[in-house]
């Protein structure tokens, strides 16, 4: 070993501060010696494909950093169809239309959406309910969306008729119970820590949701639970379909606005892990790709707009030496990009495991 490596090697162990310190170790599934082989095999093979539409929103929700980055622009007709034609070839999971943006403005949301269906697959569609037509009923799609229970909190999200808005929810919904849709639905409540423990609170947002599903046409058969992430709600339909409704944390620090107590970093910034480089694709309105869905101002984008029409996507994903410069980084718990060390600020251990419809056990 020379001088210069063997004094960056010692500056790694000292956090760079000249004190001897020991690199933590993983405590997750980063820890088990397995876990990169079920990563490329079983991931990487068949991701989570992420296409925004547009990355142009028309909502300024409190708890999303999308109105504080001008990265703002449509999919073009030509990048979108050559993309549809790949899609089958890379994935069998469901095809994401949300990165940043609110997907059903696009002028062609129905239209694009269709030719995802007529090749085969289905569409997974995260979004804030404000433009659902009776038209997107015959999509195969699913899809979340966040419910606001007050019109105090709606203005933190939008400028529209909170009644308006809510009667849309509704009519879409009970339009769903009458058809045969191809849909599962779910309307999430966002609550923070400090609505969960405020009784007065609870009780007001457990009202509101019985007189929307009432107003909706369900009959009531709620659990109506104060804790994390737990259902409310639950209708299927004879074709196995469900509508639910949900309650769900709102993401808070990292890459999201702060809206509860920091959470103190104590394990160094460049450290840390995320198996997102191998679960998830994203196709960014002007084509660029990135590895991560919650990066919305694209500073994890590791190609070129113009690339996606030389190479193929799957060329781009599975051979690109720079993503697989990141994947190696993560495996190394070498977390050195200003936008990962910022998530990873969130989670007191530093590493994020993404959902994925193949688990490691």
């Amino acid at each position: 070993m020379n001088k210069a490596t063997a004094d960056l090697a010692a500056e790694e162990q000292s956090g760079g501060d000249g004190k001897s310190t020991e690199r933590p170790e993983f405590v997750g599934n980063a820890a088990n010696p397995d876990y990169s082989a079920f990563l490329r095999n079983e991931c990487q093979t068949g991701p989570q494909v992420f296409i925004e539409l547009t990355s142009v929103c028309n909502f300024h929700c409190y708890y999303c950093e999308s109105p504080n980055h001008n990265r703002k622009t449509q999919i073009t007709d030509e990048n979108f169809y050559r993309l549809v034609d790949q899609l089958q070839d890379l994935t069998t999971q469901s095809i994401r239309f949300h990165c940043d943006g609110e997907p059903t403005v696009h002028k062609k949301f129905y239209e694009y959406s269709r030719a995802i269906n007529e090749r085969g697959m289905r569409i997974s569609l995260a979004s804030n309910g404000s433009n659902l037509q009776k038209r997107f009923l015959s999509l195969k799609m699913d899809m979340r969306i966040h419910l606001s229970t007050t019109a105090e909190e709606f203005k933190g999200r939008s400028t529209l008729r909170f009644e308006r808005y809510l009667a849309g929810m509704r009519d879409y919904a009970r339009a769903w119970s009458e058809c045969d849709s191809e849909q599962h639905i779910g309307y999430n409540l966002y609550l923070s820590s400090e609505s969960r423990r405020t009784v007065n609170t609870m009780n007001k947002t457990r009202q509101f949701v019985n007189d929307f599903l009432v107003g909706a046409g369900f009959a009531l058969d709620t659990k109506q639970d104060a804790s994390p992430n737990s259902l409310w709600f639950r209708f299927e339909k004879p074709n196995g379909y469900t509508f639910k409704i949900m309650t769900q944390n709102i993401a808070s620090g990292g890459m999201y606005p702060e809206t509860e107590t920091n959470k103190p970093v104590s394990l160094p910034r460049d450290f840390g892990f995320c198996d997102s480089p191998w679960k998830r694709l994203v196709v960014l309105a002007d084509g660029t790709l990135q590895p991560c869905c919650l990066d919305l101002s694209g500073s994890l984008a590791y190609t070129k707009p113009k690339e996606i029409s030389q190479r193929s996507l799957s060329d781009l994903w599975n051979n690109d030496p720079r993503i697989e410069a990141i994947r190696q980084g993560m495996l190394d718990g070498k977390m050195k990009h200003p936008t990962c060390q910022k998530c990873l600020d969130r989670l007191p251990s530093r590493e994020f495991y993404t959902a994925f419809q193949k688990q490691f056990e």
